[in-house]
């Protein structure tokens, strides 16, 4: 295998014209405009080709590489098996297995034309992923016409990363500033026909319009269409109002706002009222997400979630994760974070999808403190954690609670080999009991020990990209958990902090470990790419017995 090394220094021909391969490949992909490139000449970019074969004919002007093919420049990535470049007419062609990839943006394809000249281009049997708009092209042949302006031949256009619906036709023009034309369409959802039109023109760009609509059959809602209008407000906020008509069922209305507020604020609100035929109930859902983020360390978060009654879902929905869903739940968090340190105010909002919500508990609000690993003398150190909820429901009176978990450990080792300690209580004080209006309180003491070693190996060596080292490991773990028996008469049993059970266990554990060192464009990464554990646990107690 050969490999051209390409830097910033020797600006030599077969510099410029490599560097010229990578980036008008990249501009076919990118929509790099011609100025923008004449600002930031491609020639200060370090350039990478790596190839079984390169060859420069220099009567005819011609690079080739061929053979496994990989070009790198910064952010962009091609792949092929076979590349050539005609510097005297411009031609660049990339043919084989292409897949070229530039800032998120990713060309697949049989074979890519590109005029250096002319910046057009030509895609042959391939799909074209734009991350900007999340637009999705394909077709037995794609030709960049302009900066904007694509023709597709035979193909299909989507912004469904899933492809459960897309346009399909015999010829697409798309102006990806404006709008797109189709002759010979076809509507398809979940790979189903659902209408053909011989000429239909649609916006591809974030603007208002109304939406591509949705029509459908059931068996229990009869014919059904759901159409939408999209309204652009600003650059970062919009509204898009929805129909949703069912012939046997009723008629549903609803919007959906986002906004954009700045890259450390934005969310979104969507609200949809159904009204059922025959019935005077009122059926709505309300959701409301919202994320904040004042410092690097203090954030806040709000998803809600709400509905009129139990029953909507069920009722109202057709997708089966939504219809079998058991519980609703809405958060509320404000977190403010330090080194070792960590300051929670939560809220929690359940509803029982499967009956009356009367008896569910819920946190509103919960105040949590929480201490991890910090260094008190030596190898000792100290976690707790501490929290004060108060639990509420609809029916009956609810329950108070403040808990407290101190727990210090110690860290021990050398050689491969390390050992654990560790020893704690917590507190946990309610303002009511079980039976009760008398206050209660629940406390034991726990304690533990781990010991454990690694044994590994590296094998392998890294290469340009892709998995390189890989370290299997060996990790037998020897681990000791006391928790006493804990008396729980008075009470209210409200989440698993309630839930105490009796351990004087022994744990034997043998894990085996993967771990592999990955490179790409975006930089260098590790993970365990398998673990297997296998572990026996003994009932010192039961052994006793």
């Amino acid at each position: 295998m050969k490999r051209l090394r390409i830097s910033d220094s020797g600006l030599g021909l077969a510099k410029r014209r490599a560097t010229a391969l990578v980036a008008f490949l990249a501009l076919a992909l990118s929509g790099v405009s011609a100025q923008a490139l004449a600002e930031e000449p491609p020639k200060k970019v370090p350039v990478q080709v790596t190839s079984d074969k390169l060859d420069y004919d220099r009567a005819k002007d011609v690079y080739v590489a061929e053979g496994h093919v990989k070009i790198d420049q910064e952010a962009m990535h091609l792949e092929a098996d076979k590349v050539v470049l005609n510097n005297k007419t411009g031609e660049a062609v990339a043919e084989g297995h292409v897949y070229l990839r530039d800032k998120g943006d990713i060309i697949r394809a049989d074979k890519l034309n590109v005029n250096v000249q002319t910046k057009s281009g030509v895609i042959a049997n391939g799909d074209l992923f734009m991350a900007k708009d999340n637009y999705h092209l394909k077709g037995e042949r794609i030709e960049r016409r302009s900066e904007n302006v694509y023709h597709v031949e035979n193909g299909r256009f989507t912004t469904c990363d899933e492809e459960d619906w897309y346009l399909q036709a015999d010829v697409l023009d798309v102006d990806m500033d404006r709008y797109a034309t189709g002759n010979g369409v076809l509507f398809k959802m979940a790979g189903l026909p659902l209408f053909y039109t011989p000429y239909l023109l649609f916006p591809v760009k974030r603007q208002s319009g109304l939406m591509i609509p949705e029509p459908g059959y059931s068996s229990k809602d009869g014919f059904t269409i759901k159409n939408s209008v999209f309204w652009a407000l600003t650059d970062s906020k919009d509204i898009t109002f929805y129909s949703d008509y069912r012939a046997r069922t009723g008629h549903g209305t609803g919007l959906e706002y986002r906004y954009v507020n700045s890259r450390d604020s934005s969310g979104k609100a969507y609200y949809n009222y159904f009204n059922e035929l025959g019935s005077a109930d009122n059926r709505w859902e309300f959701t409301y997400e919202h994320k904040e983020e004042f410092a690097e360390d203090l954030s806040m978060r709000a998803d809600i979630n709400l509905v009129s009654d139990e029953f909507y879902f069920r009722d109202l929905e057709k997708k089966l994760e939504l219809r079998s869903r058991p519980y609703l739940d809405s958060n509320a968090f404000y977190v403010e974070r330090w080194d070792t340190a960590s300051l929670y105010l939560l809220g929690q909002y359940a509803i029982d999808l499967t009956q009356s919500n009367e008896k569910t508990i819920q946190k509103v609000p919960e105040l949590r403190y929480t201490i991890y690993e910090e260094a008190l003398a030596g190898p000792i150190h100290l976690n707790f954690e501490g929290s004060a909820v108060n639990f509420s429901k609809q029916e009956g009176d609810g329950v108070r609670r403040a808990s407290l978990n101190p727990q210090l450990t110690a860290a021990f080792g050398g050689g491969g080999v390390g050992f654990t300690p560790r020893v704690g209580g917590r507190a946990t004080f309610y303002d009511v009991g079980l039976n009760t209006h008398e206050p209660a309180e629940l406390k034991y003491y726990y304690a533990g020990a781990d010991l454990n070693a690694r044994f590994s190996r590296v094998y392998g060596a890294d290469n340009e990209d892709g998995i390189g080292r890989v370290r299997h490991s060996i990790e037998p773990t020897l681990s000791y958990s006391y928790v006493p028996d804990v008396e729980i008469n008075n009470i209210t049993p409200l989440d698993t902090l309630e839930d105490v059970v009796k351990q004087n266990l022994v744990t034997a554990a043998l894990t085996n470990r993967l771990t592999a060192h990955y490179k790409d464009a975006a930089g260098s990464k590790t993970y365990d790419i398998m673990v297997l554990r296998l572990s026996q646990s003994y009932d010192i107690s039961e052994m006793m017995k």
